[in-house]
């Protein structure tokens, strides 16, 4: 009884994160263009109270820009921390895509891709036909400032950039506008 129970969270726990433990994919020669909407506009990174993203730049995938993630902020937004090999990650997007839509221009949405190579990340963006647009993170380091191993992990940020909430697991639409109403007040 004890085994299949134990079992039985180990799967649980594989079929919601990712540890971070899997192989990268191959890079390929070529990388797709993909059309998102632009990548927040730079400014100077946000100071004042409560824990906030690194004063860190990373680059908008499929666009020539780039974001300081301190910067985040002016309206409320939820960063979501993916990789292209992480399932739980893919199996969430098309989700975060359906909120997204109801609430742009009131909640702003950036991806963070983690551990990866550009050319799945672009792929992975293509199949889930997102339009938000996501930064790259090879280097994990928004995966470290906010303390997990796991993904997919969302962070929840408040209007001034502070962090009102992390929550590490797949999230549904209805779970992801459960937590947008209940850490940032936008439903």
């Amino acid at each position: 009884m004890m085994r299949t129970y134990a079992a039985a969270v180990a799967l649980a726990t594989a079929l919601t994160a990712c540890n971070g433990d899997d192989p990268k994919p191959r890079a390929s020669e070529s990388v797709p263009m993909i059309a998102t909407d632009p990548c927040p506009e730079p400014s100077a990174p946000r100071q004042g109270g409560g824990d906030r993203l690194p004063d860190v730049e990373l680059t908008c995938l499929g666009r020539d820009s780039r974001v300081n993630m301190r910067a985040l902020g002016g309206t409320p937004y939820v960063v979501n921390l993916w990789a292209s090999w992480c399932l739980p990650c893919r199996t969430e997007m098309p989700e975060f895509q359906k909120v997204y839509t109801g609430l742009k221009g009131r909640v702003g949405f950036l991806g963070v891709d983690t551990k990866d190579f550009e050319r799945p990340a672009r792929e992975s963006i293509q199949r889930a036909a997102v339009s938000y647009p996501s930064v790259f993170d090879p280097d994990e380091r928004i995966k470290r400032a906010v303390n997990t191993r796991s993904l997919p992990a969302t962070v929840f940020l408040n209007a001034d950039g502070s962090i009102a909430s992390v929550h590490v697991g797949q999230l549904t639409e209805a779970e992801l506008r459960a937590e947008i109403a209940k850490h940032l007040g936008v439903s």
